[in-house]
């Protein structure tokens, strides 16, 4: 996947966390930025799948996974279907507790085992559609 130089692969100039690290003038972009994408892939790759339905913020993963599996075909001759993203209108963008997209680092979300105080406080006028 990445080479012991740390070179990044040609995808990671568009993949849109590395871009936020560039303009925030972070450096310290760690293995994992480029593993998931690559874990994704194999986990799509693995069920031959024609559509992947997604978020509107994962079909880079999708392109990642298609740039992956048209590289390996291209070596190894046809062993991988090409999967195409599927980007559902209604499920396109998951909202947080403050109506913008849900994301830890956001800290717009209600944890599976957080405390019910803690869950009430957050989820109090919290709307699905707000933000919509």
């Amino acid at each position: 996947m990445l080479a012991a130089d740390d070179r990044r692969p040609p995808w990671a100039c568009w993949n849109a966390a590395m871009r936020t690290r560039r303009r925030r003038r972070r450096a310290d972009c760690r293995r994992g930025l480029f593993a998931y994408p690559v874990l994704m892939a194999a986990d799509i790759l693995a069920y031959d799948s024609d559509v992947v339905p997604v978020g509107e913020d994962q079909v880079q993963h999708i392109e990642v996974c298609r740039d992956l599996a048209g590289s390996f075909n291209h070596e190894f001759g046809e062993v991988f279907v090409l999967p195409k993203a599927t980007v559902i209108d209604s499920a396109a963008r998951v909202p947080g507790v403050d109506g913008e997209k849900m994301s830890k680092s956001y800290n717009n979300t209600i944890e599976i085992f957080e405390e019910p105080k803690a869950a009430r406080r957050k989820s109090c006028g919290w709307s699905p559609t707000r933000g919509r």
